[in-house]
């Protein structure tokens, strides 16, 4: 039995992941359940298939030890899959609940190597005590798991160099599967951003001044931004003065992916990007910040167009603006946007997850 842990079960892509994960381990016949400490979103939990149990385990922190303890022991779990690696927590709970039990750990990082909100605000000595510390509860998840599991090969020298532990022998690289195929629709002559709206992160900000630069000069385009987060109000305010932008706050994406021509990210910090998939995967044509490593296994120049960092407003602009002006270009940049996403399929990234779990399990598979 897999144990496929996160703390809160919302409508975001780890949970997204988690759903697909776990439905397609459980068609090819393993035994998967998943644990949540609370959940958000319940119709979420409706796209797992019925034979897939949900089970809770919140409560205070040591209450959390002895239910998750309870829950691995009643199922017969051999494997726990921490979806929330970046949250020391909860490792720490799994690593108490299982100890002196036959149980594998795997610890799966979907966020930026070393990303702390607190750290990030801080300044000084405290931020240089934040990141000591940070760096030390990274090394002993990564010493209390049994793999390891980053979004991307190209992650691995940043947690290196972040952990200073040298060569990381447990780390192994499975990308996000593509989890939301869309169709292309008639495309319109639309800017998209879809994603969280939370400044320390995504920085959605920044995409309204790259729009005040570009709206003068293309008014039959529009401005699209597909989400909801903390700093709604504040970004919705900022727009205020700027002309062709709408939010439409939580919603389904697909028709959105399925009329833009260009897709918008100029995040801070990210993991993967799944998003950029999903609207690849309709042709949208994505311009991205590269402030991340793995954005260079989604978009390799032919397909898509990362920006150099550090962010700037005329220089995040001008690709777009080329894109925007020449019909063709954009056309040729969706085909091949549309073809690459092949290698996100969900057969293979289940496959990678499969050989990791039989290997761990000592070859005795499901």
């Amino acid at each position: 039995m897999v144990l496929l842990l996160t703390d809160c079960w919302i409508t975001g892509g780890i949970e997204r992941v988690a759903v697909v994960l776990a439905n397609a381990l459980s068609e090819r016949g393993w035994g998967v359940a998943i644990a949540v400490e609370r959940v958000a979103d319940p119709a979420l939990l409706g796209r797992l298939h019925g034979g897939i149990p949900v089970e809770r385990f919140g409560g205070p922190f040591k209450a959390r030890i002895a239910a998750l303890r309870e829950i691995i022991v009643r199922r017969g779990v051999t494997l726990v899959v921490n979806l929330r690696a970046h949250q020391y927590k909860k490792s720490r709970i799994i690593h108490c609940a299982v100890r002196g039990l036959d149980v594998r750990v795997v610890e799966a990082l979907h966020a930026a190597v070393g990303f702390d909100g607190a750290l990030l605000q801080a300044r000084g000595l405290r931020r240089a005590w934040l990141r000591w510390r940070l760096r030390a509860r990274y090394r002993r998840a990564y010493r209390w798991c049994d793999a390891f599991v980053v979004l991307s090969e190209r992650v691995r020298p940043e947690l290196e160099a972040f952990l200073g532990m040298g060569r990381l022998g447990k780390v192994c690289a499975i990308g996000n599967p593509l989890t939301l195929r869309v169709e292309a629709g008639e495309k319109e002559h639309v800017l998209l951003y879809v994603g969280r709206l939370c400044e320390t992160e995504k920085r959605v900000s920044r995409l309204l001044e790259v729009w005040g630069l570009l709206a003068p000069a293309f008014p039959d385009w529009r401005l699209e931004m597909v989400g909801d987060g903390p700093d709604r109000a504040d970004l919705e305010a900022r727009a205020k003065g700027l002309p062709r932008v709408a939010f439409h706050g939580s919603c389904d994406p697909a028709p959105f992916y399925a009329q833009a021509r260009i897709q918008l990210m100029a995040s801070e910090y990210e993991a993967f990007g799944l998003v950029l998939v999903e609207g690849m995967s309709a042709g949208c044509v994505p311009v991205v910040l590269g402030s991340y490593a793995a954005v260079h296994d989604l978009i390799d120049g032919t397909n898509g167009i990362v920006v150099a960092p550090p962010f700037d407003a005329a220089a995040f602009a001008a690709p777009v603006r080329a894109l925007m002006g020449d019909p063709a270009l954009v056309a040729a940049f969706s085909a091949r946007a549309k073809a690459s996403v092949g290698k996100f399929s969900l057969e293979a990234t289940v496959a990678r997850w499969e050989a990791l779990f039989t290997r761990l399990l000592g070859g005795k598979g499901r």
